[in-house]
């Protein structure tokens, strides 16, 4: 009976605690190594379903694929998108110091030069508005064509 008390009296300092946390660990990775287990079984078993039955799930892979070719040709082009949108913007910047006026006249000169081209039909350009994240300021503009 003494070293039973001596034993559970001695030891290292916080060993209750050391004992409590190795319970919470295990509790966590048993649930764990039961779930992953379960999950092992379940996809164990759905292999050997199909390859047990090949043919039906070849068959139903080619339904698959046959299903996937009528839905594409029959889907609206317009849910999927061009890569060419048919415009483009850009952004003319004069020094931080060249005043609105100076800067619609070089704009002035870029719309003119823009609409001298053949696959060009629109321009617009906005003074001061910008896409960038920076403040806008009377020396920016934005152009887009189309």
């Amino acid at each position: 009976m003494r070293r039973a008390v001596a034993a559970r009296a001695g030891g290292s300092a916080g060993g209750g605690t050391d004992r409590a946390v190795a319970r919470a660990f295990n509790r966590l990775f048993s649930r764990f190594n039961r779930g992953f287990r379960a999950i092992t079984e379940r996809y164990v078993g759905a292999a050997g379903r199909v390859i047990d039955r090949p043919r039906t799930f070849l068959a139903a892979f080619a339904v698959a694929v046959a299903l996937l070719l009528v839905l594409v040709r029959a889907v609206p082009t317009g849910f999927i998108p061009n890569e060419d949108k048919g415009y483009f913007g850009m952004l003319i910047e004069l020094p931080d110091n060249a005043s609105r006026q100076r800067t619609e006249a070089v704009v002035k000169q870029v719309e003119g030069f823009l609409l001298q081209q053949p696959a060009i039909n629109h321009v617009v350009a906005l003074v001061g508005l910008t896409s960038s994240r920076t403040p806008t300021r009377p020396t920016r503009r934005s152009c887009s064509s189309c």
